[in-house]
């Protein structure tokens, strides 16, 4: 070290230790270590314990802690408990080609179902990365659901069905799938489960081309994604709504990390529609609305505000259909939209 630490100490209690005859505050470094009440004596040897110890030691060799060996019977690794040792070791250092054979030799192997379930899963995600065919997936998906039925674990059971769905977005079968997240949303109203379906839902809407698709037809419209900004939208709705508190004393909001201006919605509007904005920062806020020529037509907001996220209304009952602009200034950041009013 070249000085003194001039960052404001850690505290570590090392309370009840044994330290010779010596008892004292020291300061490793930058590290306050409380040693009161300490004890008066060694650790003894555990029961079974070997006569080695490894003694650890700070920078100054000072003894801090002492660990004895205990003797234990070591048992062997079974062959597929070995097979999953290669097999993640494959894929973890991104051999993905021979982790997935051995994946599939522990799906053909004599391995009961629960044990598996892994190398099933495992197929599932480095299909995903390498981008198989709909084929692949849909054998996936008969797969996890036939696992399904035959489990009576019922987390396995919710698990399985899940990969059996996320393998139907695999397959490109965006809708079906969307439709059975939705299901889970249905019969699971107000659990965690609910909210990860209901997410899951709209990310896969987010693979869907909105002029190709049908959601907005019947109970899956209001998966419909219309942007990228839209979705964020929605998830974020969903987070407040389960993990958020009615008090707003309570609440912990979430914190934008960048100045963000959405698209208003619904866009054409009449007479009615809201604007959201994103400040990262406590900022001066304008968000000002004109029409197509420039000329200033109302001020909607124009205050200091807090960091976090915002939507404000704006009433066009007297105004003539047209092409409208909303601008927002926040400290640095400007930031212009149209938006159409439609009568």
């Amino acid at each position: 070290m070249n000085g003194p630490s001039t960052d404001p100490p850690i505290s570590l209690k090392a309370q009840n230790n044994f330290w010779g005859d010596t008892v004292y505050a020291a300061r490793f470094g930058n590290l306050n270590v409380q040693y009161v009440p300490y004890a008066f004596s060694p650790c003894p040897v555990p029961i079974g314990g070997g006569e080695e110890e490894l003694v650890m030691m700070n920078q100054f060799g000072d003894v801090i802690d002492t660990v004895y060996s205990v003797e234990g019977e070591i048992l062997e690794l079974t062959e597929t408990e070995l097979n999953y040792a290669e097999a993640e070791e494959y894929y973890l250092t991104g051999d993905l080609t021979s982790a997935l054979q051995i994946y599939e030799n522990i799906i053909m192997s004599s391995a009961t179902d629960e044990e598996k379930y892994p190398a099933y899963e495992r197929k599932y995600t480095i299909g995903k990365l390498t981008g198989q065919s709909a084929e692949y997936f849909n054998q996936l998906s008969n797969t996890f659901s036939t696992l399904a039925s035959n489990t009576q674990d019922t987390l396995n059971k919710k698990i399985l069905n899940q990969l059996s769905t996320l393998s139907k977005v695999g397959e490109q079968e965006y809708e079906t799938a969307i439709a059975e997240f939705d299901n889970i949303v249905q019969q699971n109203p107000n659990t965690e489960e609910a909210v990860y379906a209901e997410i899951d839902a709209l990310t896969t809407a987010l693979l869907i081309e909105e002029a190709d698709s049908t959601l907005q037809k019947g109970r899956l419209g209001k998966y419909l994604i219309k942007s990228s900004a839209d979705y964020n939208q929605k998830v974020d709705e969903i987070l407040r709504k389960h993990f958020g508190s009615e008090s707003k004393e309570n609440q912990k909001e979430l914190i934008p990390t960048e100045y963000t201006l959405y698209q208003n919605y619904p866009n054409p509007f009449n007479p009615v529609t809201t604007i959201k904005y994103d400040l990262p920062h406590t900022s001066d806020v304008s968000l000002i609305i004109y029409d197509i020529l420039g000329r200033k037509i109302k001020e909607l907001v124009n205050t200091k505000q807090q960091a976090g996220r915002y939507e404000v209304q704006f009433d066009a009952s007297s105004l003539a259909s047209g092409v409208y602009i909303y601008q927002l200034i926040a400290e640095k950041f400007i930031s212009s939209k149209k938006m159409i009013l439609l009568k």
